[in-house]
């Protein structure tokens, strides 16, 4: 599951939910959806999110 906020993406567990990781999404403001998927550092974002998802969905800490 994931929540955005204000620059910021909580990424939770499954049940019971706790916060796995807090990622601060630093990229600029004003940004359009077909610019912002090249960019590296949206890659990297995405992987770690991803990552994090794909591991509560597991039950790994």
């Amino acid at each position: 599951m994931r929540v955005a906020s204000c620059g910021t993406t909580l990424v939770l567990s499954g049940a019971p939910t706790a916060v796995r990781e807090q990622v601060t999404i630093d990229l600029a403001d004003g940004r359009d959806q077909l610019s912002t998927r090249v960019l590296p550092r949206f890659a990297e974002l995405r992987t770690q999110v991803y990552d994090q998802i794909q591991a509560a969905k597991r039950g790994q800490a």
